[in-house]
């Protein structure tokens, strides 16, 4: 059995939006990744501390994704 869209009850599936209004409310971007050089600054500043360098990266992409 499946259900229509939480918002305009069209659509079906299991997804919460249907693709209208995902891209409604959460836009049709694209990912933007991380440079060269901001990888390999990230990579000097948190050397041999690897648990912070993938939260450095992490916090980096969401930053420049607007999340």
């Amino acid at each position: 059995m499946t259900k229509g869209c939480d918002e305009c009850g069209v659509g079906g599936g299991y997804a919460l939006y249907c693709l209208a209004c995902a891209e409604k409310f959460f836009g049709n971007k694209e990912w933007v990744g991380l440079t060269d050089n901001q990888l390999v600054d990230l990579v000097i500043k948190h050397a041999g501390l690897p648990t912070k360098l993938a939260e450095a990266i992490e916090a980096k992409l969401k930053d420049k994704n607007g999340y």
